[in-house]
């Protein structure tokens, strides 16, 4: 059996045998919203057959690679330019956090070019405290051929960045009234509560994804009401009735010595392609 080549790019998957059907020319993904996610969690690589593992292990006998761990080896040899043709029929997969361990989905870059961010997260080794961040659209499931008979979605990504927690919490704008350590805290615990039900978000759910990445207003608030002896209860995402382009956030609160409980609610456009706020927090009716 003759080694089938793995694409670099959501076009030549479209054109693969069995390949993702909504793919557009060029490297283009679809322009419509449908298919929109974003997955926070692991990229890992995998030999998509043994001819490709042979040939890889051909690359490894040409250098010495002594206290490297794995994955910096692997992307010391595909980092190469010279070896980009085995990093072009390599399958790069996506574990969400909080999934369990077996890869949920099957990751092409939309632009050829983008290929160095997938071999870019092979250079550090898996960490509960580090994230890898995938945002495009899913365009269909993955041919047999492409990642050893895994049949999972696939998704054209546009953007793929790499974070650590604790550089990430420290970036979060502090109120200057809440003390440093009080703050991080806070946001280190919402960040991973919340990320339980966004790390893999698709529809009104992307409103929360956004807004753990990039909407400090959340964390301030959930710093604060911690300050006022209050727990955070429930965080919870809603289809706005009267916006189809818009989903609710909705965190309330209990007061930890008298029960009195509050909410506090966002809106976030998740329509097109980049999410955006549209309703800041405010205080809001509790659902009964």
């Amino acid at each position: 059996m003759e080694d089938q080549q793995v694409s670099g790019s959501a076009a030549a998957v479209a054109s693969a045998p069995g390949g993702c059907s909504t793919c557009g020319g060029g490297g283009a993904a679809p322009s419509s919203a449908q298919g929109q996610i974003t997955l926070i969690g692991q990229v890992s690589a995998a030999f998509p057959s043994v001819y490709v593992e042979k040939e890889f292990a051909h690359l490894l006998g040409q250098k010495d690679f002594k206290g490297f761990t794995d994955g910096q080896t692997m992307h010391a040899v595909l980092s190469q330019r010279q070896n980009r043709y085995l990093a072009r029929k390599l399958c790069f997969l996506h574990t969400p956090y909080g999934s369990g361990t077996a890869p949920a989905y099957v990751l092409v870059p939309e632009a050829p070019e983008d290929l160095d961010l997938l071999i870019d997260t092979l250079k550090r080794s898996p960490s509960a405290s580090e994230f890898d961040v995938v945002k495009g659209q899913v365009v269909g499931i993955a041919p047999p051929a492409m990642c050893n008979t895994m049949q999972l979605p696939l998704v054209a990504f546009s953007q793929l960045y790499s974070f650590g927690v604790g550089d990430f919490v420290k970036s979060i704008p502090r109120p200057a009234e809440t003390p440093a350590a009080d703050f991080e805290a806070a946001c280190d615990e919402v960040f991973h509560r919340a990320l339980r039900i966004a790390s893999n978000a698709s529809g009104p759910m992307l409103a929360l994804s956004y807004a753990l990445l990039s909407y400090a207003g959340l964390y301030n608030l959930v710093a604060q009401k911690y300050s006022e002896n209050s727990s955070l209860a429930n965080v919870s995402v809603q289809q706005s009735p009267a916006n189809p382009d818009l989903a609710e956030v909705r965190l309330k609160f209990v007061k930890r010595d008298n029960g009195y409980s509050e909410s506090y609610c966002f809106g976030v456009n998740y329509a097109g392609p980049f999410q955006h706020l549209e309703e800041p927090l405010h205080p809001c009716f509790e659902l009964s």
